[in-house]
């Protein structure tokens, strides 16, 4: 995918407190990328949301990308 992305960002949850790590992944496509939101990976209150092709959360960043790359390996 010519132009593809990612980035990570840390959250703190509002609701519980949990530091999590988020990775966001932009399609190279613009059109591609839709609003995505992400939720708190132990409480399921609202992160963030971005506009992109993929968002998740998890307690470490390798929790995070395990549950990009499983959407990858599906496509």
């Amino acid at each position: 995918m010519s132009g593809y992305s990612e980035t990570f960002e840390t959250h703190v949850c509002k609701g519980c407190g949990t530091t999590n790590e988020v990775v966001i992944a932009y399609a190279g496509d613009y059109r591609a990328n839709e609003r995505e939101s992400v939720e708190c990976c132990k409480c399921g209150g609202w992160l963030a949301s971005d506009k992109c092709w993929a968002i998740y959360s998890g307690q470490t960043r390798d929790e995070a990308l395990l549950k990009l790359r499983k959407l990858q390996n599906r496509a």
